[in-house]
C-alpha cells in the first residue's frame, strides 16, 4: 500500500497530497493531525465519501416513474492508511493513534474534501497487524456523514 498524502506541520496550509493530485484544497483530517507525516507515525492511503440524498421513488403502471426529493441523508467516508514500525518490529504510534481515537468516539469531527466540509461520527474503526511483506499496521476508520456543506438546490414548486 503506497501512502498518497502527507501533513505539512505547524500552520502550513501546504497540499497534503504527496503525488501532488490537481484537487481545489487539500484534505483535511484534522484529528490525526500530529500522527500523520515524517514527524508522525503514520500515512493515510486513501479517503473515500459515499454520501446518498433522501430519494423516494414511485412506479406506476405503463412505466411511469416520479419520485421525491427529500434532501441530504446519511453518508459513508472511511480513512485508510497504515502506521509504521521501527527498526524492532515495534509500532510506537499505536497509543497515540488509539488515543486519538478515544477523543473523538461521540463525537462530531469535521473533515474537509476540496472545499466541501462535511461533518461525520465515528461508527467503527480496525486495525491489523501485518508482518510480510513488512511490518506494519493497517487502519480504517469508519465514519457517518450527518451534514455536510454541498451547496442547497433551490427548490422550485412545480406539478406534474
Amino acid at each position: 500500500m503506497a501512502a498518497i498524502f502527507y501533513s505539512s506541520t505547524g500552520t502550513s496550509t501546504a497540499n497534503i497530497f504527496k503525488s501532488g493530485l490537481q484537487i481545489n484544497t487539500a484534505v483535511s483530517i484534522p484529528f490525526l493531525n500530529n500522527l500523520i507525516g515524517a514527524a508522525g507515525y503514520c500515512a493515510v492511503s486513501n479517503v473515500s465519501i459515499n454520501n446518498q440524498d433522501t430519494v423516494q421513488f414511485f412506479q406506476t403502471f405503463d412505466d411511469f416513474i416520479s419520485y421525491f426529493y427529500f434532501g441530504k441523508a446519511l453518508g459513508d467516508l472511511v480513512i485508510n492508511g497504515i502506521l509504521v514500525t521501527d527498526g524492532d518490529g515495534n509500532v510506537p504510534g499505536l497509543n497515540a493513534f488509539y488515543d486519538k481515537i478515544s477523543n473523538i468516539r461521540g463525537e462530531r469531527v469535521l473533515i474537509s474534501f476540496g472545499n466541501v466540509v462535511f461533518t461525520c461520527v465515528l461508527v467503527g474503526f480496525s486495525t491489523t497487524a501485518i508482518t510480510e511483506p513488512a511490518d506494519i499496521t493497517d487502519f480504517t476508520l469508519q465514519l457517518k456523514i450527518i451534514d455536510h456543506s454541498l451547496g442547497k438546490r433551490p427548490f422550485v414548486p412545480r406539478c406534474v
